[in-house]
């Protein structure tokens, strides 16, 4: 992602949707113009677009480049490649809102993952993200099931080269043994999730002495989709 890309997504973090949107259009603009239409450069310029109409709550036009950029990525990109997975999940996660369906966030969820090729670094750690938003899903749903599917989402992230993003989810893990009463389970993965943050910590000071920990107290924007139809 280029520094403009990454630019657009700032400020639909932050809120400013139409900004957002009018800056991913001239994007869009000069991306057409310079590369061919079915090149990297085009496909993320389209994505940006896409983000930008989906949180402006325009899920007829969202879908509709959700699916543009489906089609552009599978020509500019592998089969498997995270942003192709992207725009299959936006345009679903758009029609779905679009058309105020019941969603079913399990079935949606599997879905999703089964277009990820778990042995792929990259795409491993979506699955983490999407496994997360699931075992929050049932949460006060059932408590069972989501201590089972945080468990996998820690499974998923356990080898993830971010470790912070890594042991916030195993603290949710043990926050959610909590509700059943399992408390040295509980113990166990928030000591860990503790530990294993502080050695991360401990990482990023010694590369660099000024360097700010990123937030994770919210996890993936892999998953957040999902987060948000449950």
């Amino acid at each position: 992602m280029g520094p403009r890309e990454a630019r657009v997504d700032s400020l639909i973090h932050a809120g400013r949707t139409v900004e957002a949107f009018s800056e991913g259009v001239t994007v869009l603009r000069e991306s057409v113009e310079k590369h061919d239409s079915a090149s990297p450069e085009v496909a993320r310029a389209l994505r940006c677009v896409a983000y930008a109409l989906r949180e402006l709550g325009d899920y007829e036009l969202a879908a509709s480049v959700f699916h543009l950029l489906q089609l552009v990525a599978t020509d500019a990109f592998d089969p498997c490649d995270p942003l192709i997975i992207d725009a299959t999940i936006g345009e679903k996660s758009s029609n779905l809102r679009l058309f105020r369906v019941q969603v079913d966030v399990p079935s949606f969820s599997r879905d999703a993952l089964s277009l990820l090729d778990l042995n792929v670094p990259e795409q491993r750690l979506i699955a983490g993200g999407i496994v997360f938003q699931l075992g929050y899903y049932y949460w006060g749903r059932d408590w069972d099931r989501s201590v089972a599917t945080l468990e996998e989402a820690v499974q998923l992230l356990e080898t993830a080269p971010d470790r912070l993003l890594y042991c916030a989810v195993r603290g949710w893990l043990g926050w959610t043994l909590l509700q059943l009463g399992r408390h040295d389970e509980a113990r166990y993965h928030l000591e860990r999730a503790r530990d294993e943050q502080d050695a991360g910590l401990g990482g990023l000071h010694a590369r660099d002495e000024h360097a700010h920990p990123p937030d994770h107290r919210s996890v993936s924007a892999g998953g957040g989709r999902l987060g948000a139809l449950a």
